[in-house]
C-alpha cells in the first residue's frame, strides 16, 4: 500500500465524510482538532497493528425500530480511504459489468437499463 498523506486524508474528509456524518455533535469534536485528528488517522494507516475502535451502538424506532452501530470518524475516515484506494481498484476489475449495486456511476437506473435489454433479447 502507497503512503497516505495528510492532503489525501484532508481532501477524502472535506469532499466525502464532512458531508456524511450525520451525529453532528461527533463531527463537531472532530473538527475541533482537525489537522491533529487526521495527523493521527496518517498515522494509523501507517501502523500494521492498527485496530478499529468500539462500535457506538444504539436503537433507532424511526421510520422502525432497529439497532444501528456507528465507528467514530477516525476510523470512518480510514475506512473511507481504505476501501477508496485499496479495495475498489482490487476489486473492480473482477466485477462483471451488469454488477451495479454501490459502484460509482452505476446505480439504480443503469441496472434498470441492463434488465429492460435483457428482455428485448428474450423476446
Amino acid at each position: 500500500m502507497k503512503k497516505v498523506t495528510v492532503r489525501e486524508l484532508l481532501d477524502l474528509y472535506d469532499n466525502e465524510l464532512s458531508k456524511s456524518i450525520k451525529n453532528k455533535k461527533k463531527l463537531n469534536a472532530f473538527e475541533l482538532r482537525k489537522m491533529e485528528n487526521i495527523a493521527y488517522c496518517v498515522d494509523c494507516l501507517s501502523n500494521p497493528n492498527y485496530k478499529i475502535s468500539k462500535y457506538n451502538i444504539f436503537m433507532i424506532y424511526e421510520p422502525k425500530k432497529r439497532i444501528v452501530m456507528s465507528l467514530n470518524v477516525c476510523d470512518k475516515l480510514i475506512n473511507h480511504y481504505f476501501t477508496k484506494n485499496v479495495l475498489l481498484p482490487f476489486i473492480e476489475p473482477k466485477l462483471i459489468d451488469r454488477n451495479v449495486a454501490t459502484r460509482t456511476g452505476m446505480g439504480t437506473k443503469t441496472g434498470i437499463d441492463f434488465v429492460k435489454k435483457d428482455i428485448e433479447c428474450l423476446k
